[in-house]
């Protein structure tokens, strides 16, 4: 039997109701955006993925003005978060103003950012400090026993989008593995090794080549994102039809359930 478990999150870190299934830590903000709750013996980290934008169109809402204001302000409930990553430049991923105004509230937070955003964040900041917390390139980077890496991988329609710098993250702690997809295909190198969880846009659950891979790398946990106002039910009808435990949430702060 499924359940919700709900949480408050303005207490996020230190009144989270426990789960024992693998979304647990897991927050939805708004489109592709994500926060995590990596745990460790070291302190673990809060890491957010593209929650860090502003409206762009209709079908990709961000989140909330008040919980959009309250990030870039780095305020409760996202005081904690130690790493903010951008997974290419579309608006509705990230926006380099909401990038830079997050780091100058929050001087111990590191940005992992493509290469082709960074003057953009840097010439948005209004601190001088901010630049030397963008990281830009793939080596991993670590807080409180969490390590977090970019992997290259191409986004969607290549042939429109060659000049696009998308990237994948892999955030790994004593959580698991976790693997955050951009606008694209899950690759043979991050299904390489095993996933836990595994964050993706909805167009690729169900896909020949996708669903190969991701057996290949031990059937992780699924989140399905990017999903347009209206189409939730559609596609978790979809994903039941098929067989698939997956998760798309819909509201901002929703967070992960348990399997069955």
């Amino acid at each position: 039997m499924r359940k919700t478990t709900k949480l408050l999150f303005g207490l996020l870190v230190t009144a989270a109701l426990q789960s024992s299934g693998p979304a647990a830590g897991q927050s939805f903000l708004a489109n592709n955006g994500v926060l995590y709750e990596a745990t460790s013996d070291e302190g673990g980290a809060t890491v957010v993925v593209d929650g860090l934008f502003r409206f762009y169109r209709d079908i990709y809402p961000p989140l909330p003005d008040s919980l959009r204001l309250a990030f870039e302000a780095a305020e409760s409930p996202f005081d904690d978060v130690a790493f903010v990553l951008a997974t290419h430049r579309h608006g509705d991923h990230m926006h380099p103003e909401a990038i830079a105004s997050f780091l100058c509230a929050a001087p111990e937070a590191v940005a992992l950012v493509p290469e082709e955003i960074r003057d953009e964040v840097e010439a948005a900041a209004g601190c001088g400090a901010a630049a030397d917390r963008l990281v830009t390139g793939t080596e991993a980077v670590e807080r409180g026993g969490v390590t977090v890496r970019a992997v290259p991988v191409p986004h969607v329609n290549p042939d429109r989008f060659a000049s696009i710098q998308n990237r994948a993250y892999v955030i790994e702690s004593a959580s698991g593995r976790i693997v955050h997809l951009g606008d694209s295909d899950l690759s043979e190198e991050l299904a390489a090794e095993s996933i836990d969880v595994l964050t993706t846009p909805f167009w690729n659950i169900g896909e020949d080549r996708f669903m190969r891979l991701w057996e290949r790398a031990g059937r992780p946990y699924l989140i399905a994102v990017h999903v347009s106002p209206g189409d939730h039910e559609r596609l978790r009808s979809r994903y039941r039809e098929l067989g698939l435990d997956v998760w798309v949430p819909e509201l901002p702060l929703e967070t992960g359930r348990d399997r069955d």
